[in-house]
């Protein structure tokens, strides 16, 4: 993780490896995130939060339980399907996939890597895996600073194009976004029971007033990956930047071969 501008509120997040090895074998990029996406108690905490895994706990018992007793694979076979995620029938190309695997892996990564923690991942309220769910891409809790941040999450080739689609898809999703959230307080997540019932509290009893509220911004993109090209961009769209924000950001390299490296895994894994 490195800090852009000097400011710990836009990241960039990165592997281990250094980038002159990274471009010449691309998969160890692509390996790594692809790891974190077909995990299985990744899978079963953050898209199946409506149907049963409100916190990280359950959904690693539901993943211990289901290996002991030999569902695990019919589990995941179902979650994969209600994606949209099989190899025989995925078309990478489809913007509404390339979508739900941004904010899929948006939430896993913003999870790990900020104080804030996912309390709705949207690919878990699809009801087709044809069809994107409407408002924000996911929704995160700080729960020291009672920061409510709203996430928006871009799969671009380049980076302004989704920074520039970022700011003013979230000037729309953001309205009447908070009734929502309060009257779905069951289909909240957290990592484990006590911040859930702390979360629920928070959004059924407090006001609007009473806490801060922010965005984050997650871009996967493919035409720059050093530091100083991402400050660049960043500083050309300063004055549509507030001191909430978060932006993260996830070079590719190729967003075609990246995609297609995934629908290999997928494969692989089934």
């Amino acid at each position: 993780m490195v800090e852009l501008n000097n400011d710990h509120n836009f990241i960039k997040i990165r592997k281990n490896e250094k980038w002159e090895t990274i471009i010449l074998r691309p998969e160890l990029l692509y390996q790594a995130i692809i790891e974190l996406l077909l995990d299985k108690v990744n899978l079963f905490y953050y898209t199946t939060q409506r149907k049963s895994c409100n916190t990280l706990k359950k959904a690693k018992q539901d993943v211990k339980r289901s290996l002991s007793n030999g569902t695990i694979d019919f589990k995941i076979s179902s979650i994969l399907f209600n994606l949209g995620w099989k190899y025989d029938s995925l078309d990478v190309s489809n913007t509404v996939f390339q979508g739900d695997l941004c904010e899929y892996l948006m939430a896993i990564l913003i999870d790990t890597f900020t104080d804030s923690e996912n309390m709705i991942c949207k690919v878990s309220l699809k009801t087709s895996s044809k069809v994107a769910s409407f408002g924000n891409d996911n929704l995160f809790f700080n729960y020291k600073t009672k920061t409510l941040y709203y996430g928006e999450a871009k799969f671009y080739k380049k980076v302004d194009d989704a920074l520039s689609d970022a700011f003013s898809s979230l000037k729309t999703h953001t309205v009447n976004e908070l009734d929502f959230i309060c009257n779905h307080t069951s289909e909240f997540i957290a990592k484990d029971g006590r911040k859930l019932k702390r979360l629920v509290k928070v959004f059924e009893t407090l006001k609007f007033n009473e806490f801060e509220q922010g965005r984050i911004i997650f871009i996967m993109n493919e035409d720059v990956y050093l530091k100083h090209e991402y400050e660049q961009i960043l500083n050309t769209k300063s004055s549509l930047i507030k001191p909430n924000d978060i932006i993260a950001f996830v070079p590719v390299l190729s967003k075609e071969k990246f995609l297609e490296y995934f629908k290999e895994n997928l494969r692989n894994y089934e």
